[in-house]
């Protein structure tokens, strides 16, 4: 239940600008020591931190996180969000190449991650945004329809445009 009143207030904060943000902070932080919620207490906080454009909080809060959750693409395009959002494009780029190097691990796609590589890279225009892209478009990934209309808006634009129509 304290979970539940953190995300909402933290959801309220981010999306129409009441500010609650103590109150659900202090209840994030407790409940960061709870074994049940804590990696979703440590991502809403994540969040929070970056709504309120506090980047060195962030910073500390991702460096915190449990090994164990290093490779969760939750916490990696958080990570990014808060280089991007903080100026930082080249860290930013140097999430992204990681992205990608755990979508490849074990010789497995993880979409996951593949999702965090080609948002970025589609976003700041980096690495091979377009042959990423086009592997995410093969998973089954939730937001493969997001990635492809992405990409067809930035093919569409250049002299593949037939090719960009066949994307979506």
């Amino acid at each position: 239940a304290r979970y539940a009143r953190a995300a909402a207030l933290e959801r309220l904060m981010v999306l129409h600008g009441i500010d609650h943000a103590a109150e659900a902070d202090q209840l994030l932080e407790s409940l960061l020591k709870s074994k049940a919620v804590a990696k979703l207490a440590h991502q809403r906080l994540l969040e929070l931190r970056l709504a309120q454009g506090q980047y060195p909080e962030a910073r500390k809060l991702l460096d915190a996180a449990p090994s164990q959750w290093s490779s969760d693409s939750d916490l990696v395009i958080q990570e990014f969000w808060m280089e991007l959002l903080g100026g930082n494009t080249t860290a930013a780029v140097k999430v992204l190449d990681r992205a990608l190097q755990m979508a490849q691990a074990d010789g497995e796609e993880n979409p996951g991650m593949l999702f965090v590589a080609a948002l970025g890279q589609l976003l700041i225009r980096t690495g091979a945004w377009e042959e990423t892209g086009r592997r995410f478009l093969a998973t089954d990934h939730e937001y493969v329809p997001y990635i492809a209309m992405m990409l067809y808006a930035r093919l569409a634009g250049g002299p593949q445009k037939n090719e960009a129509l066949a994307v979506i």
